[in-house]
């Protein structure tokens, strides 16, 4: 088996660092996309691509673009006020919550509708999308739940300490 390395390309002019999930420990991952963060001074998308079985480190992506059969949104480093000055500020970032099913599901419908109709509101298309849902089959159901529980096993690798907190407040 040959060793798979990272590799650091340009796609639709954006640089985007991609990977191999062998290679890189979940702290590792985290610790690259700050400082992708840090040096492009923008926000950044940790995506990981199920087919190649790597992580993409990229500037923030619009969800809608992703293919949701291969792409999942595992993290994000955000930009803090001041992160050129602070740099150690980093420990402050907010990790996201995990995506349950729900969220996966209107994420994929949601670029399905935006592409049909691309005026249409976000409310408007999550009342849709919400209403798609309800009539959905058990198995199709499921095979969200599945994709809810592997981006739960990547989110738990990537941030081991991570505890859902709904009463903080930061300030």
């Amino acid at each position: 088996m040959a060793l798979r390395r990272v590799t650091f390309v340009v796609h639709d002019k954006k640089p985007v660092i991609i990977i191999p999930e062998e290679t890189v420990t979940a702290e590792q991952i985290r610790h690259a996309a700050r400082n992708f963060q840090y040096v492009m001074d923008e926000d950044c998308s940790i995506i990981y691509d199920s087919e190649a079985r790597t992580f993409r480190l990229t500037q923030m992506v619009d969800s809608q673009a992703l293919d949701d059969s291969r792409f999942t949104v595992v993290g994000h480093a955000k930009v803090i006020q001041d992160t050129k000055a602070t740099f150690p500020a980093f420990k402050s970032a907010h990790i996201p919550r995990p995506p349950n099913a729900w969220i996966i599901y209107r994420s994929q419908k949601s670029k399905e509708i935006r592409k049909e109709l691309p005026h249409a509101t976000a409310g408007y298309i999550s009342t849709v999308v919400s209403h798609m849902w309800k009539l959905e089959p058990r198995e199709t159901r499921l095979r969200y739940n599945a994709k809810a529980v592997e981006a739960h096993r990547l989110h738990k690798e990537m941030y081991p300490g991570y505890k859902y907190n709904a009463n903080k407040k930061t300030k």
